[in-house]
């Protein structure tokens, strides 16, 4: 008895130390209740570790000193260092000269103010710095050995360069975020330095930039760009030494405020971390990210990526999806292979049924995301990427120049396809310069190795006739020949979307074969041509603009011309299409009777895209701008224009400089209207500014002013000595020197002569029929992806995303890139950003844009076919979509986009139905409006697209919803023979059937009596 109470005590002892562990294990609720499985990554011990357990020593006889103000709290693990801001702890000696290594520690950030995370170095001229500007993540290096060129004048003291992390990934304020880095030295500089930057397990892209304070640089044109890199050689350079001295925080500048926890250093460089994986349970782990964004940066799931604890999901659990009829609603999860490589994926769904009916398992499309090296992510300018010793992008210098030998790029999660294991290519004829897409497989076929993860991407398409009502069915989940069962639920909601007049037009560089053509760049089949515009109207749009202008120099091409402008308006009205924008160059557009023709033909507006981006007004050719305007305009047709948003603000504007009259080259003109003749013979203008002729002729040798013929009243030009005068104008006083060609001595009206400008107000003269010449619809490209607080940029976009009128000449259209890997940017513009904005239409660019080999922007599949330009550096193609033999290959950006004109449809459907109740209920009407505002308030802010979550849009969605149907109580079919409120079928509701329903009303809807059907019930509820 004794020796078995003993064995119970025992036990009873395990067991108590086991509910410990298991309790105060971190995230043990999240994952299944245990933390079982060892981390599939190479094991190197530490050259020595800090684990910070309230003490500032390492178990290597390493000892941190510290400024004051330290204290521990509790950690990741046990306790762990708090640094507030501008403290830091530095050690007096730690041995790491080494010319590979690692680092890697817990950090979580108090603020997203920025500052040290990690520094070493031996002097104030070479460090490694790891640090945090704002959320994100900088790897900064200074180095003696000043790059690997000998042009050291361009290195001082005050240069260093910095590895900056691309938005995909930002560090979670207030959260443990795992920072590593780790770096290789090329021993005989014949290959670059290797360097890795990684949060949280997943290895991040890096932007290279160099800075300087050196004043021979900063004169240069592109200030501390990468022109100068073309001098500076290879600065993706490690420093020499990486120092006796260790620091978290910085000695010298504010720290970023944070918690600290298990620093280890190895003397070894590590190429992949996996900080959760002892937390991991066993198996294949099924988790989830975000869409399209989490908030301040974006989620996406590369091979490298690994589940934070609180993404890993139970398959069990299933998945929701909600959506109306005729919608299409994304659905996406990732499986991460812990524990051994995965040789054969296959996913399957089921039908999905409900008591109302069944949506067939053809209507779920299912592909994988293919992971594949680009030349990167980011802004317009396409940032030249360096990681892992690689570098891409748009750059001013050759591959060679840089130093670079590996051009592999960045890994990028981008396509959708049913086999990411096929090599995709096309090929090019180079007699005829036509491209031939590769065909892609139909056929699911995917593979997971050990330690990555793959994302899975289902497209669930709604029926338009499918009966709203709760369906259910089942994913199937291959791996390995173990077959994971995931319940799928499908709420069809019981009313339709509605949409607004907006127009979506995108741009569209193709042309349809019809026949002839000796160079078929940008020309395919008619066939591939009508898969485009399918997909196109299925993701929303309803408009083109066809950016194909013809050079037409002989009748053959005059000829092929015609015919293809033909067919491919007649295919555009095929797709239901309900506007074709067309291209038109100034020098090809005196005559655009033939375009004004074949647009009416197949019903079509006349629309006609002006010069692209025509922004620099400040100079006399902008004149032709407004006269290839102005010439459009007499022809019938109406001028669409893409510009920046300042100048969008510039166009009928009489205070603008854009229509000065005094810039007005000689010699200009536009149809119909004679600008010099037009002003000189205006009596009504020179009444109003009192000036007969202004036009300037800059003489050589004149120091000051500019020579002009100047006729005034005689009356506001006065003598002041010998060949000076002075007028009063608009504007102030002016001092005018020259001779008098007109009038006599004591009165004067005409003198040649110059306008001392920098005594006087410059004069600014705007005439106003120069001033009605403005574009019809001004297509503004916006600053919201490179907007910072305090902008002055973004102030026009901040305006209108409060629902302040533009105020723009046109109507109002929005433009941005969409080809650029940004996609809860890309929801964002489609869909709130619009709204919120009362915008008349979106026109994002670009559908497909690609170039030749060697030339332009490169292959579709192959960025790096391109070849360097001086003027343009590395462009990799514009891609939305990719082409294959029979359409087009889906993007993560193209589901984005289409997600976001969903949102968009929702908030107009909510719109409607609000309106409806305005003068029936007018008290619920303004209460659900105040609600509706208030969901919206955080969208309206410029940086909103980056700072918010796939979670708030989810939740404005869930909220419209909810509204939707509060308001809108009967989504069922009325039968049409019946007569709401008729008692008494007499075919008309008059006041013995109110009286009857007065009568008979059942207030609590108890059920009713014994007398039988219940009066006016007509719902039968």
């Amino acid at each position: 008895m004794k020796e078995h109470a003993q064995k119970v005590f025992v036990i009873t002892a395990i067991v108590l130390v086991l509910l410990v562990i298991i309790l105060f294990t971190p995230f043990n609720n999240i994952l299944f209740g245990k933390a079982i499985g060892d981390a599939q990554v190479v094991e190197i011990d530490p050259q020595f570790t800090c684990d910070f357990e309230n003490r500032l020593g390492c178990d290597d006889g390493v000892v941190f000193g510290a400024s004051e103000g330290i204290s521990f709290v509790e950690g990741f693990r046990g306790r762990a260092l708090n640094l507030p801001r501008g403290e830091y702890i530095g050690s007096s000696t730690a041995e790491i000269e080494m010319g590979e290594g690692s680092v890697e520690l817990w950090f979580n950030p108090q603020n997203d103010e920025g500052g040290t995370i990690f520094l070493t170095r031996p002097d104030v001229d070479d460090e490694l710095h790891l640090l945090a500007q704002g959320r994100t993540v900088v790897l900064r290096m200074r180095s003696t050995e000043r790059g690997r060129s000998s042009d050291s004048e361009f290195w001082d003291e005050t240069s260093w360069m910095n590895m900056v992390a691309t938005a995909d990934a930002q560090l979670r304020v207030g959260e443990w975020n795992h920072v590593a880095l780790s770096w290789k030295r090329s021993e005989d500089r014949s290959e670059p330095d290797e360097f890795h930057v990684f949060v949280d397990g997943r290895e991040l892209a890096m932007t290279v930039t160099f800075r300087t304070s050196i004043s021979e640089v900063l004169n240069e044109e592109d200030l501390n760009g990468f022109n100068l890199t073309r001098k500076l050689g290879n600065l993706v350079t490690l420093p020499q030494s990486l120092g006796q001295r260790i620091f978290i925080g910085h000695p010298d500048k504010v720290v970023n405020a944070g918690f600290y926890d298990d620093l280890k250093i190895y003397d070894t460089i590590k190429r992949a971390f996996c900080p959760y994986c002892t937390f991991y349970p066993e198996g294949p782990l099924f988790f989830q990210k975000p869409l399209f964004g989490g908030q301040h940066f974006q989620t996406d799931i590369t091979t490298s990526t690994k589940p934070l604890p609180e993404e890993i999901i139970r398959p069990e659990n299933g998945f929701d999806v909600s959506a109306t009829s005729g919608e299409s609603e994304p659905l996406s999860f990732a499986v991460y292979a812990h524990d051994a490589s995965i040789d054969n994926v296959d996913i399957s769904i089921s039908d999905l049924e409900s008591n109302e009916g069944t949506i067939s398992s053809t209507n779920v499309d299912i592909r994988v995301v293919k992971v594949w090296d680009q030349m990167g992510m980011g802004g317009l300018s396409y940032n030249t990427i360096g990681m892992s010793g690689s570098v891409g992008g748009r750059s001013d210098i050759q591959w060679a120049d840089f130093g670079v030998h590996d051009k592999s790029g960045i890994a990028v999660p981008e396509l959708l396809v049913y086999n990411d294991l096929q090599e995709l290519a096309g090929r090019v004829d180079p007699a005829t310069n036509e491209y031939f897409p590769p065909r892609i497989s139909r056929t699911f076929r995917t593979s997971i190795p050990q330690d990555t993860s793959k994302q899975f991407w289902l497209d669930f398409d709604i029926p338009e006739d499918a009966s709203p009502g709760e369906y259910s069915g089942v994913i199937t989940v291959d791996l390995d020949g173990n077959e994971v069962q995931v319940p799928v639920r499908l709420n069809v909601l019981p009313f339709s979307l509605l949409d607004s007049s907006i127009n979506r037009w995108i741009f569209y560089r193709f042309t349809p074969l019809v026949g002839g053509e000796d160079n078929q760049y940008e020309i395919i089949s008619e066939d591939l041509m009508r898969a485009h515009f399918e997909d196109i109207r299925a993701h929303g749009f309803n408009g083109l603009i066809w950016t194909k202008d013809f050079e037409i120099k002989t009748p053959q091409q005059r000829s092929l011309a015609s015919a293809q402008r033909d067919r491919f308006f007649a295919l555009a009205r095929e797709a239901r299409f309900e506007n074709v924008v067309q291209a038109c160059d100034t020098t090809q557009c005196e005559d655009i009777s033939t375009r004004i023709e074949v647009a009416r033909r197949y019903g079509f507006e006349s629309l006609l895209y002006g010069p692209d981006e025509s922004n620099s007004f400040d100079k006399d050719s902008f004149f032709s701008t407004l006269q290839f305007i102005d010439n459009v305009h007499n022809q019938g047709a109406r001028i669409v224009m893409t510009v920046s948003s300042e100048t969008a603000q510039e166009y009928g504007n009489p205070e603008s400089v854009m229509y000065d009259v005094h810039r007005i080259p000689p010699g200009t003109s536009t149809s119909g209207l004679q600008l010099r003749d037009s002003i000189v013979g205006d009596a009504d203008f020179l009444e109003e500014v009192q000036v007969r002729e202004l036009f300037p002729d800059l003489g050589e040798g004149e120091e000051e002013g500019t020579w002009a013929r100047i006729e005034l009243e005689s009356a506001d030009l006065h003598k002041i000595k010998d060949n000076e005068f002075v007028t009063r104008l608009e504007g102030g006083e002016y001092r005018i020197v020259g001779e008098i060609i007109g009038g006599d001595v004591d009165s004067p009206d005409v003198v040649f002569g110059k306008i001392l400008f920098e005594e006087t107000p410059s004069l600014r003269f705007t005439h106003p029929e120069l001033v009605g010449i403005a574009p019809d619809i001004l297509i503004y490209a916006n600053v919201l992806s490179r907007a910072k607080d305090g902008d002055e940029r973004a102030d026009f976009d901040a305006s209108v995303l409060r629902g302040e009128p533009s105020n723009l000449a046109g109507e109002t259209y929005s433009y941005w890139q969409i080809g650029e890997n940004r996609l809860k940017y890309n929801r964002f513009r489609s869909g709130v950003a619009a709204w919120l904005s009362n915008l008349d239409g979106i026109s994002p660019f670009a559908y497909q844009h690609y170039g030749l080999p060697g030339q332009g922007y490169g292959l579709p599949y192959e960025e790096f076919s391109t070849d360097y330009d001086p003027l343009r550096g590395y462009s990799p193609p514009q891609m939305t979509t990719y082409p294959y033999a029979g359409g087009s290959v889906p993007t993560l950006e193209w589901k984005a986009l289409r997600e976001g004109i969903d949102d968009y449809r929702y908030l107009v459907t909510l719109d409607h139905v609000l309106e409806s109740i305005r003068d029936s209920d007018p008290a619920l009407h303004q209460s659900i409006t105040r609600e509706f505002e208030s969901a919206l308030r955080p969208f309206r802010n410029v940086l909103s697209w980056y700072s918010l979550s796939d979670q708030d849009f989810a939740d404005l969605r869930t909220f419209v919803v909810e509204k939707i149907l509060e308001l809108d109580l009967d989504f069922g079919e009325v039968d049409e023979d019946v007569i709401l409120g008729d008692i008494n079928s007499d075919s008309c509701v008059d006041e013995t059937d109110v009286r009857a329903i007065i009568d008979f009303i059942d207030f609590d809807c108890s059920p009713p009596g014994e007398g039988g059907e219940l009066l006016g019930d007509t719902n039968a509820d």
